[in-house]
């Protein structure tokens, strides 16, 4: 059975890293930083670009980069949020994305990141990662655990191998290897989309 990573899926930026058997190694990108942008952007010829390519593109070409999806996943539409003509209600009353060629979810953005991460994965580690912990807010609801998971999926995982844990008992989980001493721990999570404090 293959390596498991963990994928903090963020708002913002996401990344992946994986355990050495000592200690946990966020892994590089192709452009030598540990982060990747959560960006999309499509070129004129449909290419698919993501991250700092697609934060590039998009200074060209504004309505085809797709910046902070994760706030969009699992949710219903909104027709009076304001969010620059690149949403429409989905068949399933849902928030989708307007893509230059059709509709997509938001999920299949995500997956476009999360395939990119699972890419320098398996670059470092010579082989494509068999799973993931993926971390997800405290206070994420079912439609957007779902939208999570689909995501996971539509990257080429598969759904016995996909794991999600909420962000600050990832971090308290972390936090407390190697300590001896039962405590009380807060958790402050300041994203770029979601702020939780957790005791």
């Amino acid at each position: 059975m293959g390596r498991i990573v963990g994928i903090d899926f963020g708002t913002s930026n996401s990344s992946v890293a994986f355990h050495d058997g000592k200690s946990a190694q966020v892994i590089e990108m192709a452009d030598g930083s540990r982060l990747l942008p959560s960006v999309i952007a499509f070129t004129d010829d449909n290419e698919v670009l993501v991250g700092n390519s697609a934060i590039s593109a998009g200074k060209i070409s504004p309505l085809k980069c797709f910046k902070h999806v994760k706030r969009l996943m699992g949710q219903l539409y909104n027709k009076s949020e304001n969010t620059g003509g690149q949403t429409v209600e989905g068949d399933d009353g849902m928030t989708w994305l307007k893509g230059p060629d059709h509709n997509y979810a938001p999920a299949e953005f995500a997956a476009v990141i999360m395939s990119a991460l699972l890419d320098a994965a398996e670059a470092k580690l010579d082989e494509r990662p068999a799973g993931a912990v993926i971390g997800v807010p405290a206070a994420y609801n079912q439609p957007q655990r779902a939208a999570i998971r689909e995501a996971a999926r539509i990257a080429g995982l598969s759904d016995d191998r996909i794991w999600l844990i909420e962000e600050p008992t990832l971090a308290a989980i972390r936090y407390g290897q190697g300590r001896k001493k039962f405590a009380t721990v807060a958790v402050y999570d300041w994203g770029g989309g979601t702020f939780d404090f957790t005791i």
